[in-house]
């Protein structure tokens, strides 16, 4: 999520700029696409409405940003 976040950041605007296309995959717990055993606790973004609104941000942000959630 470090990097997603440094994007969205007053500080990471400027690097930003830079990226056209962003692609991530991030595990959420709760997503039924996902095999068990591969959700994860760790980090901000716990769900998948919240990775849903994470990469809508980076989208508004203008990154074509893309998910494997």
């Amino acid at each position: 999520v470090g990097v997603a976040d440094y994007l969205l950041s007053e500080e990471g605007k400027e690097d930003a700029k830079r990226i056209t296309e962003f692609y991530w995959e991030h595990h959420v717990k709760g997503n039924y696409l996902m095999f068990t055993g591969r959700e994860t606790d760790e980090g901000p973004y716990k769900t998948l409405n919240e990775s849903y609104h994470l990469f809508l941000r980076l989208r508004q942000s203008g990154i074509r940003a893309h998910s494997y959630v």
